[in-house]
């Protein structure tokens, strides 16, 4: 509670508004700059006016300008937004799908076959660009099944096939030189392919 002396402090009369308060008070501070006596009783007095002036106003018997505020005006400060956590793209995760039985069993059969036909018409290299044909088709279409999104299927289908192509040949002349029994390299080549898009049919997500 403040007291008449209080007002004396700061030498403005009780009618005095909050802005001849505040004038006073900083002209008295920057007076007795060096006087830290003087200096604690304006800020006692200074505080104790605030205190008179904020149990009126919760009283309703003053009104406080905006630019003016007590201890419990102060603020929130609005939390700072979360930042978006960094994540790497989910590349690493397109090929970790455990497969259900349709989603295997459709794109094993399919292959199974069409390296059956590679075996039943491999002396002619028209009939394996046909079987590549169809083999890079069954793959659009399985992993279309599963992605419903078209360049996603055409990016992995064809990049299984040149994948398949760029190690086919490789791994032919190793598997020839070591059984020489089987077909021609091309042949053994084409087999490569159909692995590669197998796994890409079955595993993709």
């Amino acid at each position: 509670m403040s007291s008449q002396s209080d007002y004396e402090t700061l030498g403005v009369g009780e009618s005095a508004s909050f802005e001849e308060i505040q004038s006073a008070r900083a002209k008295l501070a920057k007076e007795h700059a060096e006087n830290n006596q003087r200096l604690q009783e304006i800020e006692k007095a200074y505080d104790a006016l605030l205190m008179e002036r904020l149990r009126l106003r919760q009283e309703g018997k003053i009104e406080v300008p905006d630019g003016v505020r007590f201890a419990e005006d102060k603020p929130v400060a609005p939390p700072a937004p979360a930042k978006p956590a960094f994540t790497l793209p989910n590349w690493d995760n397109d090929f970790s799908a455990t497969p259900e039985l349709w989603d295997w069993l459709a794109p094993t059969v399919a292959y199974v076959a069409l390296i059956g036909l590679t075996i039943g018409f491999g002396k002619n290299p028209q009939g394996l660009q046909t079987w590549l044909g169809l083999g890079t088709g069954a793959a659009l279409f399985f992993v279309y099944r599963k992605e419903n999104r078209i360049l996603r299927a055409i990016l992995f289908s064809f990049g299984g096939l040149i994948l398949g192509y760029t190690i086919g040949l490789a791994v032919a002349s190793a598997l020839i030189s070591a059984f020489p029994g089987l077909p021609g390299p091309q042949v053994v080549s084409t087999w490569v392919i159909f692995v590669i898009l197998w796994l890409v049919s079955v595993l993709l997500k």
